[in-house]
């Protein structure tokens, strides 16, 4: 099942869109200034990126997300 995770050093959170892991890493650490976000897939509690470097596709990916940046991230489509 397509993924995105959220993350700042050992700390990992995933969720369904880019929005909805970036509120959830927020609201379980408030203190943290900024995390990182990459689309992968997940299987329980494995989190895998694929990146496809045959193909050159890129991973969408956002790096230094902010609070002030969450709501301008996809959401669920």
């Amino acid at each position: 099942m397509r993924a995105y995770q959220a993350w700042a050093g050992d700390i990992r959170v995933t969720d369904k869109s880019p929005q909805g892991a970036a509120q959830r890493f927020f609201a379980a650490y408030p203190n943290k200034r900024k995390c990182s976000i990459a689309e992968g897939t997940s299987n329980g509690s494995v989190f895998t990126v694929n990146y496809n470097l045959y193909r050159g596709a890129e991973v969408p990916f956002w790096p230094d997300v902010t609070k002030k940046m969450v709501a301008d991230l996809p959401g669920e489509a």
